[in-house]
């Protein structure tokens, strides 16, 4: 099961419906990748493939999706709000209409979600709320989740602001209730970090890419470590499920976020945080930029009007100039450079702010020897960067304020002795990072490991010894 969402990444498709099927890629561009998908899907005798939210034609052979009569074993679900999409465009065999809720129906899902309330007995007016719900599980779930435990005033309260909308389109009573819901999250926090959930413009959202944008944004007080902002982040999230507005994601480390929820969040985003496209905004402090194909080379000025940026994220790009632009980002705190096409990035040493730094599923072949001048740095993912060949020796080392360290599917090449000064990075480097607390590698030889490695404070660990990240290894399962 895959999400497509409004704007389709076929990369993020291909790759999760591989990874249930054990595929590795070993090509990089999409045509390539979706010819061994059609290929390994076709040897399936029997497989579903659930493609959910589908808002236009997607291109089931561009993704690599076999269909018809060449593999009759695939059978495809599709899910759209828009029947016309699935019957004109992409052309489905048959059609189910989802329609809303039977009142005996909705009343059985309000009463359940409402069973674990300290006081079992609903007021009066209950089944009058539901009602006014129209049928619509996620209204039904969130309203009845706004009241579990609530006094009566909040009950009336909640039955007039639905009774409000009742000559309104049925949309207008959720978003309604969700901003409800927003507003009656506890505290500043909490809030700002379910805005930049919806401002992420995912479905399926990584929980370690949330980390990565808080603790440059600086958005929690009081939290410097990579340890302490990583259980914020996870107690932030469980207060926005216990809302109805954050659900689990599809795999282990994602959360999901419903798109009317969303388009909720974005548009209290863009009324109150003043998030918008475009270059001239000198408080800015976000910029997240998602692509598939795009070759870009940045313009000397394109930082001109947003000097003040802490996050930036641009993924699925091809650089075809130097990032000398991002020397004038004087205040950046993160830097993500997912599913990028990089060649010459030694700039990243004059970023001496730089709190995270990312090149997760990048084509990358060197870790510049500049790195080592990023001695705030505290989190560093180069993980699936299975390109990445060298990183020059003593660099890791000088990372001394380094508390987690992502390289699985990635480099491999490390020294068996201890520092040098020249040739490749060593695993005794590791043994200089005081304050390392988790830990991701792939080794060829156990023998190369440190022994002192484990006791210098390690929390969380994955170390697979062999060739591929599917052998054997040694773990204690990692947080985001």
């Amino acid at each position: 099961m895959v999400a497509v969402n409004q704007t389709p990444e076929l990369r993020r498709i291909q790759s999760e419906i591989a990874d249930v099927l054990g595929l590795t890629f070993d090509v990089e561009e999409i045509p390539g990748r979706a010819n061994r998908l059609y290929e390994r899907l076709k040897k399936e005798k029997k497989v579903l493939i659930i493609l959910d939210d589908i808002w236009k034609q997607l291109d089931l052979k561009a993704v690599g999706i076999p269909f018809g009569d060449v593999c009759r074993g695939c059978k495809i679900l599709l899910t759209s709000r828009s029947q016309d999409v699935l019957s004109r465009e992409m052309r489905t065999q048959k059609e189910f209409r989802l329609d809303v809720l039977q009142d005996e129906e909705a009343w059985s899902l309000f009463e359940m979600t409402l069973a674990d309330a300290k006081d079992s007995e609903l007021p009066p007016i209950a089944a009058e709320v539901a009602k006014k719900c129209a049928g619509l599980p996620l209204l039904l779930l969130t309203v009845a989740t706004d009241l579990r435990n609530r006094e009566s005033y909040a009950w009336n309260d909640k039955l007039k602001q639905l009774s409000v909308f009742d000559n309104e389109e049925i949309y207008a009573k959720v978003h309604s209730v969700l901003e409800s819901s927003y507003n009656d999250l506890p505290g500043n926090e909490v809030k700002s970090f379910f805005l930049l959930c919806g401002l992420l413009g995912l479905s399926n959202i990584p929980i370690r890419s949330l980390l990565k944008y808080v603790m440059g944004l600086s958005l929690f007080k009081h939290i410097s470590t990579v340890k302490d902002a990583r259980n914020k982040v996870y107690t932030l999230i469980d207060t926005l499920k216990a809302k109805c507005l954050l659900i689990d994601g599809d795999t282990y480390g994602f959360v999901k976020i419903h798109d009317v929820v969303r388009d909720t969040a974005l548009s209290i985003a863009s009324r109150e945080q003043h998030a918008f496209i475009g270059w001239e905004c000198p408080k800015a402090e976000l910029l997240l930029l998602f692509t598939e194909v795009l070759s870009l080379g940045i313009p000397d000025l394109f930082f001109k009007g947003i000097r003040n940026l802490e996050v930036v994220d641009f993924t699925g790009m091809r650089f075809v100039s130097f990032l000398l632009p991002l020397a004038f980002l004087s205040n950046l705190h993160t830097l993500c450079l997912h599913r990028c096409q990089l060649d010459d990035i030694a700039i990243i040493g004059v970023l001496k702010q730089l709190r995270v730094l990312s090149f997760a599923n990048s084509y990358i072949v060197e870790l510049p020897g500049q790195i080592e001048h990023l001695t705030r740095l505290k989190l560093l993912d180069v993980s699936d960067c299975s390109k990445l060949k060298m990183i020059p020796a003593n660099a890791l080392s000088k990372l001394s304020q380094l508390e987690a360290l992502y390289m699985s599917n990635s480099f491999d090449r490390w020294e068996a002795d201890g520092i040098r000064n020249q040739g490749n990075a060593s695993l005794a480097e590791l043994e200089y990072l005081s304050h390392l607390m988790t830990l991701e590698i792939q080794i060829l030889d156990a023998n190369i490991l440190p022994k002192h490695l484990f006791s210098n404070g390690l929390q969380s660990y994955r170390i697979l010894i062999g060739d591929g990240w599917t052998g054997m290894g040694i773990m204690k399962p990692p947080e985001c």
